[in-house]
């Protein structure tokens, strides 16, 4: 049973952080629910009526495309934000841990002697959904209307079935890109989207210097070599105790948090992984744009607002991506609810340091609030 945000002095709510596997275009793909529980004041249990939100974020990572790493960080925004809110996530499709999560072929096929002609063709297909960036569009789109069809159902236990659901998303690095395509490719996602929050967007090829732009060209047009290096590498990595991995990545990767350094080793001591995650990333660079898609952020913002945070040194977001934005708005050639800021403590991976993460949480809850008119003292409960 689900209940109404309609809180009164008897009830309290605990948030929840839940991790569940769906099957998305096919794959196993991790996926999370941030949400809000009843909990009664006078047996500190928690009942089974989940609070059915008005808003909900959708948020897409980026590159390596596992949302574990943010958790955190959304359970902290959903927890200032309030009863009413919750928040979902999803990886990206062939992106995770196990061979169940990163392997092209079915188990169907693992145990099938002779390899038909539909299974050679069913098996392209679902690697091009992992492989592509039109296959990670189309299973977010996938995952949007699975999470549809699950608020739809909470508001049938409830007494707001036709009250309209509001949508927030948010994104980082390349998940920009995947955000902005689902919208003009789903109008009806678009009409549903309250607001946009880009973190650092890599929605546009353009290094700030030509040696990073010729390097990482070199490296996206010659594919199956940096496939065979980075699998070498996890190959390899196999084989090295983890403590010695771990302790790379703690003085050398600067990742201070256990949890996130026994991510990142389980996932690049997976050949499979590597191969998944430069085929991806190597389109990636082939085929965005070196220009803003200004059509497109036109159509979008003219439905709704978006918020979008750079950082200085990011040659993913160099800052004057954010300056050809702000031209674009005083030329009238895009619409004034596209806002643009920049923090000089973050980095692009920000995820993965600690003090960094309040002040990505405080920007997210200053765009959300603003719009709403309701900028209140957020950085004083981070």
């Amino acid at each position: 049973m689900t209940m109404k945000h309609n809180p009164n002095q008897d009830e309290e709510f605990e948030l929840q952080t839940k991790r569940q596997v769906w099957n998305i275009s096919d794959w196993p793909t991790d996926v999370a629910s941030i949400d809000y529980y009843q909990k009664i004041k006078s047996t500190s249990t928690i009942a089974d009526d989940k609070v059915c939100p008005h808003t909900i974020l959708l948020f897409i990572p980026g590159n390596p495309g596992c949302i574990e790493w943010y958790l955190g960080m959304l359970h902290k925004i959903v927890q200032n934000l309030g009863v009413g809110h919750a928040a979902r996530a999803v990886s990206y499709a062939g992106h995770g841990v196990g061979a169940q999560m990163i392997s092209v072929r079915s188990q169907a096929d693992k145990h099938t002697e002779t390899v038909k002609p539909y299974q050679i063709l069913k098996s392209k297909r679902k690697a091009n959904v992992a492989y592509t960036i039109d296959g990670q569009v189309d299973h977010k789109i996938e995952w949007f209307d699975m999470i549809v069809s699950e608020i739809m159902n909470l508001k049938r236990n409830t007494s707001d079935i036709n009250n309209e659901m509001k949508f927030v998303f948010l994104s980082h690095s390349i998940g920009a890109h995947l955000v902005q395509r689902m919208l003009i490719l789903r109008r009806d996602i678009l009409y549903q989207t309250k607001q946009i929050i880009h973190l650092t967007p890599f929605h546009r090829f353009d290094p700030e210097f030509k040696w990073q732009h010729i390097f990482l060209s070199s490296v996206a047009n010659a594919p199956h070599h940096a496939i065979r290096i980075l699998q070498a590498f996890s190959f390899i990595a196999g084989y090295i105790p983890s403590k010695l991995i771990d302790l790379y990545l703690e003085k050398v990767g600067l990742m201070s948090q256990p949890n996130d350094r026994k991510l990142a080793r389980e996932l690049y001591s997976q050949p499979l992984y590597a191969r998944n995650f430069l085929k991806l990333g190597t389109e990636e660079i082939r085929e965005i744009p070196e220009v803003h898609d200004i059509n497109g952020m036109r159509i979008i913002g003219n439905q709704c607002p978006t918020s979008i945070l750079y950082c200085p040194g990011d040659h993913w977001a160099p800052l004057f991506h954010m300056h050809d934005i702000i031209q674009c708005k005083n030329d009238n050639m895009l619409p004034s609810n596209i806002n643009v800021h920049v923090n000089k403590n973050l980095v692009h991976g920000f995820i993965v340091f600690p003090e960094m993460i309040p002040e990505v949480v405080y920007f997210v809850l200053n765009s959300i609030r603003s719009y709403k008119g309701e900028l209140n003292e957020i950085q004083s409960k981070l």
